[in-house]
């Protein structure tokens, strides 16, 4: 019965360090996802401005 006990605890444990690691690389590829996002983002505004740029004929 101590046996069984201490195997349950054991997998418990277990199951939250795999827990643990499956949050932390869903929390990684969030964030990747987020900088891939604002990346885009952020390229688009800056082609958008360079084309404006060209069409308006202003110098740079």
């Amino acid at each position: 019965m101590r046996c069984l006990r201490r195997l349950s605890l054991q997998y418990v444990e277990d199951l939250h360090h795999k827990t643990q690691l499956f949050i932390n690389y869903f929390s990684i590829v969030e964030d990747l996802y987020k900088f891939k996002m604002t990346y885009r983002l952020c390229s688009t505004l800056l082609v958008y401005c360079l084309v404006s740029l060209y069409k308006f004929n202003v110098p740079l």
